[in-house]
């Protein structure tokens, strides 16, 4: 648990990088890793020396850890520290780009959607014109 608490800072990737390439689900959390009473780790099926090396270690430092399941996984933006949302993530997106003045004007209007469509396309320079394709 030592290794655990001095990388704590790190994804496993990084602490175990022998081991990571064999998973099959890279995405899994330790939650739903440990939740599953089998200890399935999803791997594939021959792993190589190092790696089976860095499993015996992950498993020893996993026997000493406890979750607790009532405990919700919350996760927060590093923006505004509320929440992680999808609203919030694209705002965190578009954050640095620059405002377009002309797209209230474009998609608050009721003229019909294809014209909106060609209207966007216009000011963002996206229509191919014939003196665009030929160039």
């Amino acid at each position: 648990m030592d290794l655990w608490v001095q990388n704590s800072n790190h994804n496993l990737a990084t602490i175990f990088p022998a081991l990571f390439p064999h998973t099959l689900r890279p995405s899994a959390t330790v939650a739903r890793v440990l939740s599953i009473p089998t200890f399935n780790l999803d791997l594939v099926p021959r792993l190589s020396h190092v790696a089976e090396l860095e499993l015996e270690n992950l498993c020893a430092m996993l026997a000493t850890a406890s979750l607790n399941v009532q405990v919700h996984d919350k996760r927060i933006g590093r923006i505004d520290g509320k929440p992680l949302t999808c609203n919030s993530a694209y705002k965190a997106i578009w954050s640095d780009k620059p405002i377009d003045y002309f797209a209230p004007a474009i998609w608050k209007n009721y003229v019909p959607n294809k014209c909106r469509i060609f209207l966007w396309l216009a000011s963002k320079n996206r229509l191919f014109t014939n003196e665009r394709r030929f160039n």
